[in-house]
């Protein structure tokens, strides 16, 4: 009767329990755009796992701020298994007008580890839960500004001519 009893304890206790919640990674992209200069910005992911495309594009064409570009988001794993970030390979700016780039690492910049880039990248990280669909959102939002003292850090990149050959035909 004892094991009878502590086996319907144990049934009851587990059924009871709710499964540990889902990690969402968010990360929004946002740009801002202090020069008149047309810049194409390319982030590069290496998480093919989680995330389909393995880079996005965007063009910033003249003045703008803090201008959402992309929202990424995921689910890996669940809160006992501690939530990473999406994992990025390079971050590359394009400056179309002069034919020059840069080319950095966005969670390098964004720490600060990379004093070269780190003025111009930064991050901001807020956490929301949601009972409803028993998950934890983890957002993060990057943000990067185009200025004359990054324009001033660019290489000339003649590659461009080729990669952009739409935008040097007009």
């Amino acid at each position: 009767m004892k094991a009878l009893i502590f086996n319907l304890f144990i049934i009851i206790t587990l059924c009871s329990c709710e499964p540990p919640a889902d990690n969402r990674l968010t990360d929004n992209h946002f740009i801002s755009n202090k020069t008149n200069k047309t810049i194409v910005y390319k982030l590069f992911v290496d998480d093919k796992e989680f995330i389909k495309e393995d880079s996005f594009t965007f063009v910033a064409k003249g003045l703008c701020d803090s201008l959402l570009m992309w929202k990424i988001t995921c689910i890996k794993g669940n809160v006992s298994h501690r939530a990473v970030a999406i994992n990025y390979k390079l971050s590359v700016i394009y400056d179309i007008e002069d034919t020059t780039s840069a080319t950095c690492d966005i969670r390098t910049a964004t720490s600060g580890s990379n004093r070269l880039f780190s003025k111009f990248f930064s991050d901001q990280v807020k956490y929301e839960f949601s009972n409803d669909i028993n998950e934890k959102n983890m957002i993060v939002d990057f943000y990067l500004t185009i200025n004359d003292s990054l324009l001033f850090l660019m290489k000339k990149d003649y590659s461009m001519l080729e990669e952009f050959k739409e935008y040097y035909k007009k």
